[in-house]
């Protein structure tokens, strides 16, 4: 996987929710900003020319990927061509295929923001409800949701609605947990096609 896919998680990000679960327990998500439709559209769409630009556009990183692997293992670029030729199955499905998850990603206004300790998300997800944001959950991406355009709007919509009195009694650590989360939200209901894309890795 290439190594500007991803990033370590930003220092205010990973430090907000340390006080109840800790710092990185192994099990994290990848999140950025991108076309979530076209994506799924993608994912076993048999496309033979979508599946060759892929390649193209990601060849230095997949020819590195295939010198590092055993023969027996599943190489990143067979996992790819399994995504998009509908052969993946949930017996395959491991980090090469996350990483090949990534890869076709990156072929559709695919920005990525940082990664987030799993417990995290689903923290910051109880602390958007108690506002009354639920017009969807961050906990979704634990479970292979992604959240789309509109979702992303509706849930813009919900925080406005947020009173001033009901921000300022959030705890100092949440506050900024949900500053930064809605500065994404925000970025993408500003736009018309993109929503926030996840894959959920866990420590294997």
């Amino acid at each position: 996987m290439q190594s500007d896919r991803r990033q370590s998680p930003s220092s205010a990000l990973a430090s907000v929710g340390a006080h109840r679960y800790g710092a990185w327990m192994g099990i994290y998500i990848s999140f950025a900003l991108a076309d979530v439709a076209k994506i799924e559209a993608a994912t076993g769409s048999r496309d033979g020319e979508l599946f060759a630009r892929i390649v193209e556009e990601n060849r230095e990183d997949l020819e590195a990927d295939l010198e590092e692997r055993e023969p027996e293992e599943i190489t990143e670029l067979e996992a790819l061509r399994r995504l998009i030729f509908d052969e993946a199955t949930s017996n395959d499905w491991d980090n090469t295929f996350n990483d090949a998850y990534c890869t076709l990603a990156s072929g559709f206004d695919c920005r990525w923001l940082d990664d987030l300790n799993a417990e995290w998300v689903e923290w910051l997800g109880e602390e958007l409800a108690a506002l009354n944001i639920d017009a969807a959950r961050p906990d979704d991406f634990t479970v292979g949701r992604h959240w789309s355009n509109a979702e992303c709007r509706s849930v813009w919509q919900q925080w406005l609605t947020v009173t001033p009195d009901q921000r300022a009694s959030l705890d100092p650590r949440a506050t900024e947990a949900i500053s930064l989360w809605m500065g994404w939200v925000q970025e993408a209901a500003s736009t018309s096609n993109l929503g926030i894309f996840g894959v959920f890795y866990p420590p294997w």
